[in-house]
């Protein structure tokens, strides 16, 4: 059984000794609530609440089932689709955020963890009609 040294919290100038994570309780608090509000200002970030992006993105996923993401061995993912990727990030170009033919359909295994896609040759070609 190993022992995991005690680190100070983040918070310059907080004293208080934690053993998991980057604050303590008082200041893990502060920083979840700076985070939260640091994300709601974002006005990209609010586009993927209006209903438009919802009628776009539903519309987007009923076209293009099941996931576009191929394997491996070249067959495509059998799971279905439950989210709409950008291929050119809203952040890079905003004009594309409600163009189906910048959406690729993917399953939650298969979001790339990235704003936008660069290798397009990994999946099916999204059904824009």
């Amino acid at each position: 059984m190993s022992l995991k040294a005690l680190k100070t919290c983040n918070k310059p100038g907080c004293p208080i000794l934690i053993s998991d994570g980057r604050f303590c309780a008082k200041h893990g608090e502060q920083a979840k609530r700076r985070e939260y509000a640091e994300r709601n200002a974002d006005e990209v970030r609010k586009l993927y609440a209006t209903s438009r992006w919802m009628r776009v993105r539903n519309h987007a996923l009923c076209r293009n089932q099941p996931c576009q993401r191929l394997l491996e061995d070249g067959k495509r993912c059998e799971h279905g689709a439950t989210i709409a990727h950008h291929i050119v990030s809203p952040r890079e170009n905003p004009d594309l955020m409600y163009d189906t033919a910048n959406l690729l359909c993917v399953c939650a295994a298969h979001h790339p963890n990235t704003e936008g896609e660069e290798d397009l040759t990994r999946y099916v070609p999204t059904i824009t009609d």
